[in-house]
């Protein structure tokens, strides 16, 4: 699979989440972020957020009857 970041791209990211890095930081980030670009490229993009469980999930369900507010 070709890799869709450019050093830039990682660069920019980087920047825009405040990072500053050494440049063996930035070399062990881009390092990092090639292997784990195959893992985003994987993860569904056609879902609704319904489908999150955490968007569902209702904790007061499973409390006592009497405690809920």
């Amino acid at each position: 699979m070709a890799t869709s970041a450019s050093i830039e791209d990682i660069r920019a990211m980087t920047r825009m989440a405040g990072h500053e890095l050494t440049d063996q930081q930035f070399e062990d980030l881009v390092a990092g972020y090639r292997l784990y670009e195959p893992v985003l490229a994987r993860l569904p993009r056609d879902l609704p957020p319904s489908a999150e469980p955490a968007h569902v999930f209702d904790p007061r369900s499973f409390m006592p009857e009497g405690s809920r507010r």
